[in-house]
């Protein structure tokens, strides 16, 4: 060590030793001030009251940490130091107490290991600090890094009654320069500070940490998923619309006037994501509990949940030493409630029915109310009116919690930029759910009016199903709850099917028969009736009948029949159009469970016959079938060979071409083109019976010319042509309309791909001279197609 550090170490040194051993002027008042500027939590003299120096200060408004320090100029005795810790015990009840041994020698290392142990065993933070040079003491560094207050005090506090020699203020400055200079005193600093910076020493740092941990949760979608179980980001975007400021206000009103508060709200009115946002903007500290972390807790072991969420959401830890400091701060707080604000939130009560509620909110509310805490819980209405006030003693405020109003609604849809005229009236009315709102966000592009032109209630609330698995809305799997739809679906429908005169959406309770009250809702009255929502029964009633065909795929009965005799019922009510729209819906969507190729394929065919369906209804159609675009077109090819022409031919036609310029089906489109444009037909019957009846006088004599070209034609082929044909698909009917298609799909792409389509066509042109509509999407396509003309031109040429 340099002679001028040693000599400037030793003037802080005897500076200290010139102090008082204790007192706010002595050696206590100088730690207090030193600790108090270093880590910016306030130190209270134990035996004085004295605050760091700052007693009255408004910038530290903050709870303090009880202190004592004693000063020894050697190691002390081991008895000696433990005998003080039981002293500080005993004699101050406060939430945090520190411990400080100041040395102005080397401490012993043993002695510094069982101050720390008797500090845990008492509840009280302890903190050594001595003359060990390594690099530099920690005392002097303490001191040091309060600059020109430390200064002052030092000098102004002398005490001739210790015979030290009174250091200059000048020499003083000049000692503490040389130390701050010395390079490793900022690390030196900084560790200190981190020894200190911990929730188990002072609740101002536990707030700190608690700030911190609810900042990245809620600041995240997937820290939020992970932690809290659901997506609940609300700080995630800054840019957000600020709404309901005038809802989150009142509840804040209110829980500082000292009310605990309820937020009812029917499902998906987002009470979950209010209380996200009042605990992410708390001032002080701030829990937020999901139903599920009361699983297995009596209300004799609240205390200590309590205690293990503290330190949870602290971003600690638990372990004995921390969790009995945190038993301490909850028995003083009993007697002094802290100055930072605790509030305790319990969201979705009604996730865990089987919970006796009422007699844990009872006991959680005289637990928090003992320590100066408030109670937000969120619940739906039903449940906390029907099963949890009845058993509860407590009377808090019940707030409402109403979905977005149209003005709200249409903020947060311009937020997203998403246009009003993409949205027909039931979807902007069933949008005014902020759940269903956030759904559909989150899965719809947002620069894509068709896919929000052709979303409905349906597709939302299959969404919401879908995304309830991945952000725990629900409690029931997806494949448990979508099965018990299902059955009611076709219970209503045997009930309809037998005229019965009972409400045929009303059922008897059972277990967990109402926790999806976005599809059940509880019947007012007595006993346990419920019913399935009419908001619902469509897209129910969607499952039932994909589960139906399910089953009649598995018996090895036919699925076009069995399609027709399930619809059947469903005219009763009807909904045919809505439900078969459903079913789509759900065998498109649900890959995982209820999609299969045969089953999207029979509904396909039975929509094909559908009557009276409202064209504003395409874009929803063409959303559905983008999701199964090769099922699609295979749809359309046995349609399009058939020998009538179906009821809803030109929206299968239409659609193709959109499902065709979309990204998920370009592929599936490409495979479509290339078959199609390899069909032919040869049949004289076919192609004379397109302009002739069979009753005609001369059908017999141009049935035989018809033959007689095609056999001329055959016969002329080459073997490369023969060779070609062997290769194509022969149809019993005219592809004329499938091939026009399969022209018009090209529009726009580069024909170099598909060069070898086109010899092949016209060869299918050839054996069927009446194909027209062929003939003139041909040549308008060769004619008006700009794209990569050279490269087409090449193509030809190789072939």
């Amino acid at each position: 060590m340099p002679d001028n550090l040693r000599h400037s170490l030793e003037l802080i040194r005897c500076s200290l030793l010139a102090l008082k051993p204790s007192g706010k002027d002595g050696f206590e008042g100088a730690l207090s001030l030193a600790l108090t500027r270093l880590t910016g939590i306030p130190f209270r003299l134990a035996a004085s009251g004295f605050q760091g120096g700052m007693d009255g200060d408004g910038a530290l408004p903050t709870d303090a940490v009880c202190f004592e320090a004693k000063r020894y100029s050697e190691s002390p005795k081991r008895e000696t130091v433990l005998t003080k810790i039981a002293d500080l015990a005993r004699s101050r009840p406060d939430a945090d107490r520190l411990w400080v041994l100041g040395v102005t020698a080397e401490a012993n290392a043993q002695l510094s290991s069982e101050v720390a142990q008797d500090g845990d065993r008492n509840a009280i933070s302890t903190f050594v600090l001595d003359w060990l040079s390594a690099p530099l003491p920690p005392l002097a560094v303490v001191i040091v890094a309060a600059g020109e207050k430390a200064i002052d005090f030092l000098v102004s506090n002398f005490d001739p009654s210790t015979g030290q020699t009174i250091v200059s203020r000048e020499d003083l400055a000049d000692a503490f320069g040389s130390v701050s200079q010395h390079p490793d005193f900022l690390a030196s600093c900084e560790r200190l500070k981190n020894s200190l910076d911990v929730s188990k020493l002072a609740l101002t740092k536990a707030v700190e940490r608690n700030v911190q941990w609810r900042k990245e949760v809620f600041g995240s979608a997937t820290k939020a998923r992970i932690t809290l179980g659901q997506a609940i980001a609300v700080a995630e975007d800054p840019n957000r619309p600020g709404l309901r400021q005038e809802l989150r206000q009142d509840i804040f009103d209110k829980v500082k006037a000292g009310q605990d508060v309820v937020l009812l709200g029917d499902e998906g009115h987002g009470k979950s994501w209010l209380a996200a946002q009042i605990c992410s903007s708390m001032q002080g500290m701030g829990l937020f509990l999901s139903a599920e972390s009361f699983d297995g807790i009596s209300t004799d072991k609240l205390e200590e949940f309590l205690i293990d969420m503290l330190i949870k959401q602290s971003g600690d830890t638990s372990d004995a030493p921390l969790r009995d400091r945190w038993g301490h701060r909850l028995k003083a707080w009993r007697a002094s409630p802290p100055l930072a604000q605790l509030l305790v939130i319990v969201d979705g009560i009604n996730q865990r029915e089987g919970l006796r509620w009422g007699r844990i909110l009872d006991a959680l509310h005289f637990t928090l109310q003992e320590i100066g805490a408030r109670l937000i819980v969120t619940a739906r209405p039903q449940f906390w009116n029907k099963v949890v006030l009845p058993g509860l003693n407590l009377t808090p405020t019940v707030i409402q919690v109403p979905e977005w109003s149209p003005q709200e609604r249409d903020i947060l849809l311009d937020h997203h930029g998403i246009h009003q005229d993409w949205l027909d009236d039931p979807t902007r009315k069933t949008l005014c759910n902020p759940r269903l709102l956030g759904v559909a966000i989150q899965t719809l592009p947002r620069q894509e009016p068709s896919a929000w032109k052709g979303l409905t209630t349906d597709r939302l609330l299959l969404e919401h199903l879908r995304s309830s698995q991945r952000e725990n809305f629900e409690a029931e799997l997806f494949t448990t709850l979508t099965q018990r739809l299902s059955e009611h679906a076709l219970t209503v429908l045997e009930r309809v099917n037998a005229s019965r005169n009972a409400p045929p959406q009303h059922f008897q309770a059972n277990a967990n028969a109402v926790i999806e009250t976005r599809f059940f809702r509880s019947l007012e009255g007595p006993g346990d009736l419920y019913e399935l929502r009419e908001e619902g029964l469509t897209l129910a009633l969607g499952f039932a009948l994909v589960d139906q065909l399910w089953r009649a795929q598995r018996e090895g009965h036919s699925l076009p029949e069995r399609v027709v005799q399930l619809i059947e019922p469903i005219n009763a009510i009807d909904r045919t159009a809505d439900v078969v729209f459903s079913a789509l819906l759900v065998c498109a969507l649900d890959e995982t469970t209820r999609f299969h190729r045969d089953i999207f394929a029979a509904i396909l065919d039975a929509f094909a016959n559908l009557q009276n369906i409202s064209d504003q209804r395409f874009e929803e159609f063409v959303e559905i079938v983008k999701h199964q675009p090769s099922v699609f077109f295979e749809v359309i090819e046995k349609l399009f060979l058939e020998r009538g022409r179906r009821i809803n031919h030109d929206w299968f036609y239409h659609a193709a071409i959109d499902v065709a310029r979309s990204n998920a089906g370009k592929s599936a489109a490409e495979e479509a083109i290339r078959r199609w444009l390899h069909f032919y037909n040869k049949s004289p019957e076919t192609q004379t019976r397109r302009y002739h009846r069979r009753d005609e006088v001369d059908y017999e004599k141009k049935l035989q010319k018809k033959r007689d070209e095609i056999g001329q034609e055959l016969s002329s082929l080459s073997p490369f042509e023969k060779q070609l044909l062997n290769k194509m698909a022969e149809v019993p009917e005219e592809p004329d309309t499938l091939i026009t298609l399969a022209l018009e799909l090209l529009a726009g792409r580069s024909l170099a791909p598909f060069s070898d389509c086109f010899v092949a066509l016209g060869l299918a042109l050839a054996l069927d001279t009446g194909l027209y509509s062929a003939r003139k999407a041909f040549q308008q396509l060769t004619t008006f197609n700009r794209e990569e003309k050279s490269a087409t031109r090449q193509a030809f040429h190789k072939l």
